[in-house]
């Protein structure tokens, strides 16, 4: 593949300061590695640090370079995420132990029942705004300050750092010169419009201090995080503004036909603060774009039947969020339609598993159990200086069997029952019938910590009681048992497995971003769920019009994942699944957006 116009001169100016704003399909990576070579062969000493945002996008950029680089370019090119970078950077420097994924959704958990707060995502929403923020006095005195040094105050009293920690400490670390930067001659950084204050922040020290050279791939339109923090087309501004960067439009795009690109920038184009782009098809003319204006929603998958019998090939269906995505899934079934949900995690991704795992860890290797003691008595809604006190008294005694709680000493009773158990369960056994009890006990221990004394029925612990299951069903002794399911506790979880090629796929319109498929629908384009009701309701109340623009973006990332036919569903009424009945809704205010002529 030879390199466009627009391209060759982006790869032209590889050695300076570089913003290259990419439509979708305009053939980023393919310009991004001609980059890396261009830098690598320009001067031995040349080394480049290419930064993405997730672990599959590292995986990519490393197979498309080994095709083109030598094993000796290769040592000079550096792929990591952002957070592994921060890590290497900072990690000496933390005391503790870091805190992600599961374990850290368990001690939000334990920090929601600490603070009686009702909901856990209004807890892990407040850390995560306040967490990303760069200058947090902001929030000091706030609802969510309040809530984020709770939880500052509960890693800290147990020895834990996160990756916001590990972020902050990054920076910081390089301002004070405390931190040395890293002495790489090129950044390059891919989705940059996915950019939070910190990596920004980040990214300009290491301008001021090394004068190296930056190359940022980026579209303001496909900006869709900025719950996480992203900061969109405003990043490219001071992007530009820091280190005077060449802007390059890669305005080609070598995915979407004629028809699908011009219904797409026909709504983007109502976004006020966008970088202006006049994007066309490398494809010639003969893709399909169709509105389907049904009655009611259950037409919509009939329709889609249809659609689908006269267009053998690669299918999916997006949905804006996963409950309308369980409910197509019922439809396709019902329909016969072969098809699968991408994106799903595995039990073991979650939270309540992750309990379960160290709840039986603790069990299995008792002179170890100091490890995830805290996190057991925080879910038993043990008092924080309880806890404490058990971890120290755990640690003391080099092990969780040589503890036992003294009478009245002022624990709760979850806590007093699991003590109670806990060395009949450190014995092994082979009785099928025992194994069984101690399941049961312990079912009946964590539906009392989550629904209090007196709690008869197994309430609020599906998944755990589910694991527990699985538990009692595998073969072997007690020991046996809990060997095979903490083979879990470490694993990581690959659910990519081999599909067939002819399955519907089926996801969100966020799990969409970096995909494509030779035919698309999209489903339930109604208002109140594209634009959804909290981002209108979000703009109602701050008299703007933010959330309205973020939608649209989301809706045309959804838009563009089509490479030759794309169909949209929407409805004047909603059938309800329960009643038969339907309830009156509103097409989405996109569509006539999409359909707007000059």
């Amino acid at each position: 593949m030879s390199a466009t116009v627009e391209q060759e001169r982006a790869i032209g100016d590889s050695l300076l300061n570089n913003l290259l704003c990419a439509a979708p399909g305009a053939g980023k990576t393919f310009t991004l590695v001609k980059i890396c070579l261009e830098i690598l062969n320009d001067s031995p000493y040349n080394e480049i640090c290419l930064v993405t945002f997730t672990n599959s996008g590292v995986k990519e950029m490393q197979s498309r370079l080994n095709k083109v680089l030598t094993p000796a370019q290769m040592r000079r090119v550096k792929i990591a995420t952002f957070h592994s970078l921060f890590l290497e950077q900072a990690k000496s420097t933390m005391n503790g132990t870091l805190l992600i994924g599961p374990a850290q959704n368990n001690f939000i958990d334990r920090l929601q029942r600490q603070l009686g707060i009702k909901h856990y995502e209004e807890v892990k929403e407040a850390i995560d705004i306040v967490g990303m923020e760069l200058d947090r006095s902001v929030y000091e005195g706030t609802k969510e300050g309040n809530i984020f040094k709770a939880y500052q105050e509960l890693k800290s009293n147990n020895k834990k750092y996160d990756l916001d920690d590990v972020a902050r400490r990054a920076v910081s670390g390089m301002i004070k010169n405390r931190i040395a930067p890293f002495k790489f001659t090129h950044f390059l950084v891919d989705e940059f419009q996915d950019t939070d204050e910190i990596q920004f922040r980040w990214l300009v020290e290491h301008y001021r201090q090394t004068g190296a050279r930056f190359t940022v791939v980026a579209d303001d339109d496909q900006s869709i995080y900025s719950f996480r923090g992203a900061l969109g087309y405003d990043i490219l501004l001071k992007f530009q503004k820091e280190t005077g960067a060449n802007l390059h439009l890669l305005s080609q795009c070598f995915r979407c036909r004629p028809e699908i690109l011009s219904a797409a920038y026909n709504m983007i184009e109502f976004n006020e603060d966008r970088i202006p782009k006049d994007v066309k098809s490398a494809k010639p003319a003969g893709g399909e774009f169709k509105i389907h204006i049904h009655e009611t929603s259950n037409e919509q998958y009939s329709t889609f039947e249809q659609n689908y019998n006269e267009n053998p090939g690669e299918w999916a269906i997006l949905c804006r969020t996963n409950k309308l995505l369980d409910l197509a899934s019922l439809q396709l079934t019902g329909l016969g339609i072969k098809h699968r949900i991408a994106n799903v995690k595995s039990i073991w991704d979650t939270r309540q598993a992750d309990f379960i795992l160290k709840f039986l860890y603790c069990i299995r290797f008792p002179q170890a159990g100091g490890r995830y003691i805290g996190e057991i008595l925080g879910f038993l809604c043990e008092h924080e200086q309880n806890i404490l006190d058990i971890q120290n008294k755990v640690n003391s005694a080099n092990g969780l069997h040589h503890v036992k709680l003294e009478a009245n000493g002022g624990y709760n009773h979850a806590t007093e029952v699991y003590f109670g158990y806990l060395h009949d369960w450190f014995d092994n056994t082979n009785s099928s019938s025992e194994i069984q009890t101690r399941v049961r006990t312990i079912k009946a221990l964590l539906s009392l910590a989550k629904n209090g004394r007196g709690a008869t029925q197994l309430k609020n612990i599906g998944i755990e009681s589910s694991v527990l299951d699985i538990l009692f069903n595998l073969k072997g002794s007690w020991y046996d048992r809990i060997d095979a399911l903490l083979s879990n506790l470490n694993k990581k979880k690959n659910n990519q497995e081999n599909h067939d090629e002819n399955e519907v796929v089926l996801t969100t319109f966020h799990g969409s971003k970096g995909l494509e498929w030779e035919y698309l629908a999209i489903f339930d384009f109604i208002q109140g769920v594209s634009p959804s009701n909290k981002a209108l309701e979000q703009d109602r109340c701050n008299k703007t019009s933010i959330a309205l623009s973020e939608e649209r973006r989301l809706a045309f990332v959804a838009m563009t994942r089509a490479m030759e036919k794309l169909f949209i569903h929407t409805y004047e009424r909603r059938n309800n699944i329960d009643t038969g009945d339907t309830t009156k809704v509103k097409v989405s205010e996109f569509i006539e957006e999409i359909l707007h002529e000059e």
